[in-house]
């Protein structure tokens, strides 16, 4: 794990630079919301596309196992060591808050869903029954 700032004296980071600082990111040992998040990087159209993997119990089969979260980006020109950091955040941001969304219950029935559409969600009465 390198320690101190080696890219200060970059315009902006190459590929590998980015998956250098992916493999630096971790959760504290006590926190409990280390899901083992693992980064994928692919460099795509003048940007930087981000994801992060993580092991849940998987909501249809209820089997524990590896999730993907959406792509992120960042713009490759200007790409910096926050810029990267930040968005690999935002990734994880989005799982936990799925995730969240997707387990909280009231009753027994979810209140959020986040594996429905808009229309399922407002217009229920419409659609054919699941």
């Amino acid at each position: 794990m390198k320690e101190d700032c080696v890219y200060k004296d970059k315009l902006w980071l190459e590929l590998s630079d980015v998956e250098e600082i992916l493999e630096n990111l971790n959760f504290a040992k006590y926190s409990c919301v280390d899901m083992d998040f693992k980064y994928q990087v692919q460099a795509l159209g003048g940007f930087y596309m981000i994801r992060s993997s993580f092991m849940r119990k998987d909501i249809d089969t209820g089997e524990f196992g590896p999730g993907w979260g959406r792509w992120h980006t960042t713009p490759i020109a200007g790409a910096t060591e926050t810029s990267i950091v930040m968005t690999a955040w935002v990734c994880v941001k989005m799982i936990i808050e799925h995730e969240l969304l997707e387990g909280f219950e009231y009753k027994g029935k979810k209140v959020f869903h986040p594996h429905k559409t808009l229309e399922q969600l407002i217009y229920p009465e419409v659609l054919p029954n699941e």
